[in-house]
């Protein structure tokens, strides 16, 4: 590649980069000059324009323009480098500066030099400017108007001003070498710069209107990358068997469900058989909210496979859902369905696996065990992959493998955006499920903050399970671990011995074996359990129709997805149900998220507001603290689905190949650089 030719001349070729400091880039993962130029920003700062000395005010950012007058070293109280103090004059005043751990810098800070200093007045007696960011001014800088400062992970032993310096030089000597991935028709379309003008923008902003551009295009081109990456495989499909079933046979198959299908459910369920009768392999997504009947089309698209002659497996993440799975295709489809799990004796599990090899078995479900290489699917048609976000690629390749070519039904467990959906599962078609069956969950939400609110009445909840009702108590964590976190075997037992004497209760969580875990799902479904103590293994995928009451411990721990499905656990008999969100001394910010949820059924919606406040991170099951992620504004998410539609022209024009999507993603930042297209995500004051 050119910026591999271009880097060849090593790190001590660049100004300010010696054999020391050399060796120290090298040891973080720096070798070439172009890996300065690729370590982008992390963030960037706000300098405001020029204060007049007289007019600072005690603990606001300022910057200051003025000439040294004097300067003196302070002796740190400590051993180290020093700290150094100079007196700073502009036309109606003087101010002490200090530069806390820069004692070095009384050789260039000499009587005379004039500079710009951005810190803060602090309020003691004297008060001194405390400096945060500073700059040497040559004859004909004036100093004046604001600045956008960029900020690096440092580099320990290197100093900033020096790596920006040798950036800088190469970018002159070089960086007209640089090979732009990015077309001039597609640069055209979306009004992005050039990549040299990108590159410089991102490390010396001359404006927040260049900064603005680049990081815009930046984002998208790392998004365009990802999607070239892994929809080509996607789209470009092979070759399949055909599920073909007559006008009359849908019919029938459509008469299997024991209720009557939504309009939605038709119609993802049409375009699923339409796939399937194709002689292209079918890669489509099914999501939908809670309670929507995603599985009873999955079921139903099982049942095509299996009476066109054909095999078909549903993997699922855990025992208990695929034992739930198991029950209703071998209710629904009237025949024998082979159950795989690593719970199964050993003997069951061979003379299974021994049928579906020789083809007397067409329907299968499981967990992981069924990636197992003896397991044998000489007619395998379908794969349906349940909460498939809980499965990485390659297993789920390793399923579709066990034959030429099946057909692909992915299910998610969580409501997603639809330009999240498009941005992480590009290679997938999208089939939605937003209109909620007759019957559906009609569920009470209330939230309650033991501070605001006082106690909360668990014996209220107790009468409610004498009474008959079922139900569950759900904690962030099953030990605090030394965090103060609500837990299943703290407050939980705590709270069994104060309010549950008497009553038949069991605790459920994921360091139980698979085969303890359904023994206690089954006596809670079978109503010799009333109460289940449990942290969030029922999250997904758990159907106990009667259940009516579920208490979130620590509410304020959960994304409002994540808390939107364990509601979905409750009233799905259609009968009314009840969810309290259980806070102690609530964050504003979060009490606005939970009142979210307290108004609002509807999970695409609740996902929006997730994805706006807490980032995508949340939505994949993983919590992100910090900074906020890419896709976090309206404006991040329209540059990703113009990514996406411009990722699916250039593979179907064949364009889209590896090497272009080796070349975008050679300038996705991984450590460093934006997070975001919106300038204000970036910025910091100060």
């Amino acid at each position: 590649m050119a910026e591999s030719r271009t880097g060849a001349l090593g790190l001590q070729g660049l100004p300010g980069i010696g054999p020391a400091r050399a060796a120290k880039l090298r040891q973080a993962g720096m070798v070439e000059p172009i890996d300065l130029v690729r370590r982008f920003p992390t963030r960037y700062r706000l300098l405001p324009g020029p204060t007049d000395i007289a007019d600072l005010t005690p603990g606001e950012v300022a910057t200051l323009v003025g000439s040294v007058v004097r300067r003196r070293r302070l002796r740190p109280q400590r051993r180290g480098v020093g700290h150094l103090q100079a007196l700073l004059e502009d036309e109606t005043g003087s101010r002490a500066v200090v530069f806390y751990g820069q004692g070095y810098l009384s050789e260039k800070l000499a009587p005379g030099v004039r500079m710009r200093v951005t810190g803060r007045l602090g309020a003691g007696k004297p008060a001194l400017f405390q400096a945060t960011d500073w700059e040497i001014l040559g004859p004909d800088e004036s100093g004046e108007g604001a600045r956008i400062r960029p900020v690096h992970a440092p580099v320990p032993g290197v100093p900033e001003a020096s790596l920006r310096k040798a950036v800088d030089a190469w970018l002159s000597d070089h960086g007209s070498a640089l090979d732009d991935p990015l077309s001039a028709r597609l640069r055209e379309k979306h009004g992005f710069p050039g990549l040299l003008e990108s590159v410089r923008a991102l490390h010396a902003p001359p404006s927040s209107e260049a900064l603005s551009a680049a990081l815009r295009r930046m984002l998208y081109q790392s998004m365009l990358g990802r999607i070239l990456m892994t929809g080509g495989r996607g789209i470009r499909r092979d070759a399949a068997i055909p599920v073909c079933l007559g006008g009359s046979a849908r019919s029938d198959l459509v008469s299997a469900a024991p209720f009557a299908l939504t309009r939605d459910q038709e119609s993802a369920l049409e375009e699923v058989l339409r796939d399937m009768n194709s002689r292209r392999a079918m890669r489509r997504m099914l999501q939908g909210d809670v309670g929507s009947g995603k599985s009873a089309v999955a079921i139903l698209a099982c049942l095509a496979a299996a009476r066109a002659g054909l095999q078909a497996v549903v993997l699922a993440p855990t025992e208990p859902l695929a034992r739930q799975l198991h029950g209703v295709l071998s209710a629904w489809g009237g025949e024998e369905v082979a159950l795989i799990t690593a719970s199964q004796p050993p003997s069951r599990v061979k003379d299974l696996k021994h049928r579906l090899r020789v083809g007397r078995l067409r329907l299968a479900v499981g967990t992981h065990a069924l990636l197992s290489d003896d397991v044998i699917l000489p007619r395998l048609a379908l794969v349906v992959v349940d909460e498939q976000h809980r499965f990485g690629v390659l297993q789920r390749l390793k399923l579709v493998r066990k034959a030429e070519q099946p057909h692909l039904l992915c299910m998610s467990a969580t409501p997603i955006p639809r330009s999240l959906a498009l941005a992480l599962h590009a290679d997938l078609d999208h089939s939605i499920l937003a209109e909620r069956p007759a019957g559906a969950p009609r569920v009470s939400t209330v939230h309650h903050d033991l501070v605001e609110d006082g106690p909360f009445p668990w014996g209220t909840l107790a009468c409610r399970v004498r009474a008959g009702a079922k139900a569950f108590v759900v904690f962030p964590a099953l030990e605090s671990g030394g965090e103060r976190m609500p837990s299943l075997l703290e407050e939980g037992r705590a709270i069994v011995r104060r309010h549950f004497k008497g009553l038949p209760v069991a605790a459920l969580h994921g360091r139980l074996e698979e085969r303890e875990r359904s023994r206690i799902l089954d006596e809670f479904r079978n109503g010799v359990v009333r109460v289940l103590f449990c942290t969030t293994v029922i999250e997904v995928g758990i159907d106990v129709p009667d259940a009516s009451e579920i208490a979130v411990v620590g509410a304020d721990r959960f994304g409002l997805s994540q808390l939107h499905q364990l509601r979905g656990r409750v009233g799905r008999d259609g009968r009314c149900a009840t969810c309290w969100l259980i806070t102690s001394r609530a964050k504003e910010r979060a009490r606005r998220r939970l009142g979210h949820l307290v108004r609002c059924n509807d999970g695409f919606a609740l996902a929006e507001r997730d994805l706006e406040e807490r980032g995508p991170g949340d939505m994949m099951g993983v919590r992100q603290h910090g900074a906020r992620s890419f896709l976090a504004t309206e404006e991040d998410r329209v540059l990703f689905t113009a990514a996406v539609e411009d990722g699916r022209e250039l593979i179907r024009r064949g364009l889209g190949g590896p090497d272009l999507a080796e070349r975008l993603l050679f300038w996705s930042p991984k450590r460093f650089g934006p997070r975001s297209a919106t300038l204000e995500q970036q910025l910091d004051a100060g």
